[in-house]
């Protein structure tokens, strides 16, 4: 990789981290979870948030952003914006705050700005803390559906969870819903008083389970037993489905303990961290950041030679936008997303790929040549000739192409997604012989001539489609 690809890569990943961390608040402030808060108080974090940087935990404060801040914006922790707000709200509201008795709060409630609240508010939360755990022993707590909720924000007070059951306005609105569990492990003193795992019921169904881990998923001690599978067995049937991710949760804890060994993975073990047949669900707000963070460690070529049983050498796996376009490589491992690009004539891909490939505002394909095989979906948008671009023979996950005039191309024999495609001259096209998803034809008037793909139920386009497949 030269230093022009480095440079425009290390952007591209600046802006991601900045848009995935604003993108957490936001998302949260529109869903279900925050409908306690009035509009005052999300426009009031949010105006404040934006103008954070890093938070320096021995300061409990934050760095100011300015125009060149590469940083991400501040972390979401649940359990500390809402003490924030739930006192600001009793503030203006001249209420008595009877959730937290802290003198350093109360002054800043005054100043009413943002990141010294939300500063001294992770200080209370004990955010940032690597914790271990004395124990993993402990005792299942039940609050009773419609009970007083001051009695589980007890119990959570100064924990440290990244819940947002921590605080009073959350926890009374969730107990209203049905009952809540709480896993808690013997503390130093033998006191079930550290709370581990919980579980919100939605009326008789479970509602969410949460860990104290990363982004609430369980944490690795816990995650390392047979807890709460234990727990979801008592549920029946309503918790089956978190049982799956329950086992997820411990083979990825499994796999992060032989990495920190340098012990090998098997081959199944790469296929699971890679998600190569399913992907990897856990229980909290966002995907589990482990697998990412081990395969930081691994030799993504070496893993890829071993998942294709030996094929191809660790020297034929692509891993980057420049290698892939290179045409040495004979495998490419992840996602491009290839904007205004200009390719030379005959410009040859891998000839498998594993990962989304993307094409924007693709004027010309002169003879460009995709992956044979490509295990992940492709999106074209505004290529006005078709017929200069040689497709897959396959695509594992959707094929959409969009705004395109010219349709007479080979398209691949199989699609195991979702087949869109804008179109607005269907001559010389041949449809997939396999869909496995819904078939979209867009903008075509008519669609005599096609033969309806094998495999899929849903339609939408002109009617007068044969119902017999063309190859």
């Amino acid at each position: 990789m030269n230093e022009q690809d480095r440079r425009s890569e290390i952007v591209s990943e600046v802006i991601e981290d900045q848009r995935y961390s604003l993108t957490r608040w936001i998302d949260y402030f529109l869903s279900e979870d925050s409908a306690q808060y009035p509009m005052w108080a999300k426009y009031w974090t949010i105006n404040g948030l934006t103008k954070l940087s890093k938070f320096d935990p021995t300061k409990s404060s934050f760095g100011n952003r300015a125009t060149g801040t590469v940083a991400p914006f501040p972390e979401l922790n649940r359990e500390a914006l809402g003490l924030v707000l739930d006192n600001l709200i009793k503030n203006v509201n001249g209420l008595p705050s009877t959730e937290v008795r802290d003198e350093q709060l109360t002054k800043l409630l005054e100043g009413a700005n943002f990141g010294k609240l939300y500063g001294h508010a992770l200080e209370l939360a004990g955010f940032g803390a690597n914790k271990q755990f004395p124990s993993n022993d402990g005792r299942w707590r039940r609050f009773e559906r419609g009970s007083n909720h001051l009695s589980l924000v007890a119990s959570l007070e100064e924990r440290n969870t990244g819940w947002c059951t921590a605080t009073e306005g959350t926890a009374k609105t969730q107990l209203e819903g049905g009952d809540f569990y709480v896993y808690f492990s013997y503390d130093s003193k033998g006191i079930a008083a550290v709370p581990r795992i919980a579980i919100r019921m939605s009326g008789e169904n479970i509602g969410e389970i949460r860990g104290v881990g990363n982004d609430q998923n369980l944490d690795l001690q816990i995650s390392s037993t047979s807890i709460l599978s234990d727990k979801i067995k008592t549920f029946g049937p309503k918790g089956e489905s978190y049982l799956k991710r329950e086992s997820h949760m411990r083979l990825l804890s499994a796999l992060e303990t032989k990495t920190k060994l340098q012990l090998p993975l098997t081959k199944s073990e790469l296929e699971f961290l890679y998600e190569r047949n399913e992907k990897i669900e856990g229980f909290g707000q966002t995907d589990d950041g482990r697998a990412l963070e081990i395969i930081k460690k691994r030799d993504v070529r070496a893993d890829w030679t071993v998942m294709l049983d030996g094929r191809f050498s660790p020297a034929e796996v692509s891993i980057t936008e420049s290698e892939a376009l290179s045409g040495a490589f004979k495998v490419h491992v992840g996602n491009l997303y290839l904007r205004n690009k200009q390719f030379p004539d005959g410009t040859r891909f891998p000839e498998l790929m594993f990962g989304q490939l993307d094409f924007f505002e693709l004027q010309n394909a002169n003879g460009l040549v995709l992956p044979r095989e490509l295990h992940g979906s492709l999106h074209i948008y505004k290529l006005r000739d078709l017929k200069t671009l040689h497709l897959p023979e396959v695509v594992k996950g959707d094929l959409r192409i969009h705004d395109a005039v010219s349709a007479g191309v080979k398209l691949p024999l199989r699609v195991d997604g979702n087949l869109v495609l804008d179109i607005r001259n269907a001559e010389g096209l041949l449809l997939p012989k396999y869909v496995g998803g819904a078939v979209r034809l867009v903008n075509l008037t008519s669609a005599r001539g096609l033969f309806m793909p094998e495999g899929s139920v849903d339609y939408s386009g002109p009617a007068d489609i044969e119902q017999r497949t063309s190859r």
